[in-house]
């Protein structure tokens, strides 16, 4: 099973109970995939820079994760459609997330999706 996280507003918001779910998850042998959004900087092609800064704090957190995902837009209306494409490629069943626009795309979608 493959369980998709947001991480802005989401871990960032209550990483204890993230931190108690995803270490669950894990022993369940689930793959837990960080899925988070950032605006496109020159600065930061890629979000190379935001990728570290995530990695950087899950790992002080103590949280589990077995990939992390950054998906650049331009406007923030694109995250929802940028999230389910990731979804779909990489087999996401269930999501979490702090919006509700990615959280019913994602449902209208057939995936299983819980707003926090």
């Amino acid at each position: 099973m493959k369980i998709g996280v947001d991480y802005y507003n989401t871990i960032t918001r209550l990483p204890e109970l993230f931190k108690l779910i995803n270490s669950i998850l894990a022993v369940k042998e689930c793959e837990i995939i960080i899925v988070t959004a950032v605006a496109k900087k020159e600065h930061d092609p890629e979000g190379k820079l935001y990728r570290a800064r995530v990695e950087k704090d899950l790992q002080e957190k103590n949280i589990y994760y077995d990939q992390i995902i950054v998906v650049e837009f331009t406007e923030p209306k694109e995250v929802p459609y940028l999230k389910l494409e990731v979804c779909q490629k990489y087999d996401i069943e269930y999501f979490f997330d702090d919006r509700n626009d990615v959280c019913t795309l994602l449902q209208e979608s057939g995936i299983i999706a819980a707003k926090v």
